[in-house]
């Protein structure tokens, strides 16, 4: 009995197109690796999102076009069991330490805000503004 070589199977499934789930991951793992980030919710306008599909969906060579009706088939999950809602706010702040050091930014939860800018210097003050649920 000849022994396959797994290496030559596995390089040749990674060349297969890509499907289902791992479309959906690819594009949200390329989303959340760019530097502008993009607010998706029912009160915003969801032609960005759909420009940003068409251009994954280009490179990647997913057909950029859905299939006419698609939506007939499509199923969305219950409201009450997506995600957990997190506070976002827009944070004001000043480096004690060095005051002209201070800025606002775009909406973020506490923990990120604390990663981003709180490892630089641990004389920050800030405090929340505009807070929203995302």
């Amino acid at each position: 009995m000849k022994k396959k070589n797994i290496f030559v199977h596995v390089r040749a499934k990674a060349k297969a197109p890509l499907q289902g789930q791992e479309i959906l991951y690819g594009f949200c793992a390329w989303l959340t690796g760019r530097k502008q980030s993009i607010t998706i919710g029912a009160t915003e306008d969801c032609s960005p999102v759909v420009e940003l599909i068409k251009i994954w969906s280009t490179c990647n060579k997913i057909l950029p076009e859905p299939r006419f009706n698609w939506s007939r088939v499509l199923k969305q999950p219950k409201e009450d069991i997506v995600a957990t809602q997190v506070k976002c706010y827009r944070w004001a702040y000043v480096d004690r330490d060095n005051p002209g050091v201070r800025g606002v930014t775009d909406h973020m939860t506490e923990e990120e805000f604390k990663r981003t800018h709180m490892n630089t210097s641990q004389n920050i003050q800030a405090w929340p503004i505009d807070g929203r649920v995302s």
